[in-house]
C-alpha cells in the first residue's frame, strides 16, 4: 500500500448549485502519487477547460453516488476506428498500481471508468463496491471504475446524501442539480491537511482488509499510529487463537517428551 497517495498539489474544484441556490464548493485532491498520469490529465483538462465540467449531473443513485462531467469517444477519429491510447484517461495497461487499491467503499470518494475517453466523475456517497467487482462474484465489473481521488472535506457533499432520486430517469426529483463552475485551487494543501488527509486514505485501505489482518499489514507498513484497539482484539480472536493453540501443542508435546525421557532413564538406572 502507498501511505501517501496524494501530494497536495493536484487538486481540482467543482460549484454544485442545487434548485439554482446558491453554489457549494467541493474541493477533490487526486493520487497524483498513486496514479501520476491519469491525475494529470485530469487536472490539466480542467485547468484549461472548465466548460468541460459544467452542466446538469448525468445521473444519481440515492446514497450511492452521483455522476458527472462527459465522456468522449476514444478513438482517432469517426472513420477510423482504432482506440487513441493518448486520449484514454485511465489506461489500464499502463496506468495500474499493484502497490495501491482503493475499493468504493466509503462516501467521499472520486472515481473515473478504466479505459475511457474525457472527464466524467463519480463521486461516491455511500458504498458502492459493484464498480470494483461484480454483485454475485469476484470477477471485474463490467464497467470497472479506479479512486483516482477523494473529496477533502465530507460535509461539503452531506446535503446530496437525503436527495431523493427518481428511477426511471436517474436523477433527482427535489431539483436540479448542476455543476456551475470548475477549476483548480490557486494554493496547495498544508502541511497538516495533507497528513490529515493522506491519513484518512490509509485508513480506507486498511478497510479494505480483513479485520484480522489489519494489524499485520499496518506494521509491516510502518503504520503504527493507525493500530487501534480494535486490531488487537481481532488479531486476538482468530489468529491470536491459532497461535496459542499452536503454542499450547508444542508445549504438551515437549512436557510429555521430557516426562518419558525421565521414565526411560529411571527404568534404565534401575535394571
Amino acid at each position: 500500500m502507498l501511505r501517501a497517495p496524494i501530494t497536495g498539489n493536484k487538486r481540482i474544484w467543482l460549484d454544485f448549485s442545487i434548485s439554482n441556490s446558491p453554489a457549494k464548493r467541493v474541493n477533490i485532491s487526486l493520487f497524483d502519487t498513486a496514479y501520476q498520469a491519469p491525475t494529470s490529465k485530469i487536472f490539466e483538462k480542467i485547468k484549461a477547460e472548465p466548460g468541460w465540467m459544467i452542466g446538469p449531473i448525468k445521473g444519481m443513485v440515492e446514497k450511492d453516488f452521483l455522476l458527472t462531467g462527459s465522456r468522449e469517444d476514444p478513438r482517432s477519429s469517426g472513420v477510423i476506428k482504432f482506440i487513441d491510447y493518448e486520449r484514454l484517461v485511465f489506461d489500464s495497461s499502463r496506468d495500474s498500481n499493484q502497490n495501491f487499491f482503493l475499493g468504493h467503499h466509503n462516501s467521499g470518494l472520486v472515481s473515473i471508468e478504466k479505459d475511457s475517453a474525457g472527464v466524467e466523475l463519480l463521486i461516491s456517497l455511500g458504498a458502492c463496491p459493484y464498480f470494483d467487482r461484480e454483485p454475485l462474484g469476484n470477477l471485474p465489473s463490467s464497467r470497472e471504475r479506479v479512486v483516482v481521488g477523494v473529496v477533502e472535506d465530507l460535509k461539503s457533499i452531506y446535503e446530496f446524501h437525503g436527495m431523493l432520486v427518481a428511477e426511471e430517469t436517474g436523477l433527482p426529483v427535489t431539483g436540479s442539480v448542476q455543476v456551475i463552475n470548475a477549476g483548480v485551487p490557486n494554493q496547495d494543501l498544508s502541511e497538516a491537511e495533507l497528513k490529515e488527509l493522506n491519513k484518512r486514505i490509509s485508513n480506507y485501505q486498511f478497510e479494505d482488509l480483513k479485520p484480522r489482518n489489519r494489524l499485520f499489514y499496518k506494521i509491516i507498513s510502518g503504520s503504527g499510529d493507525l493500530i487501534t484497539f480494535r486490531d488487537f482484539i481481532s488479531w486476538t480472536t482468530s489468529w491470536g487463537i491459532i497461535y496459542g493453540f499452536i503454542v499450547f501443542l508444542i508445549y504438551s508435546w515437549q512436557k510429555q517428551s521430557k516426562k518419558f525421557n525421565r521414565i526411560d532413564w529411571a527404568a534404565a538406572t534401575a535394571r
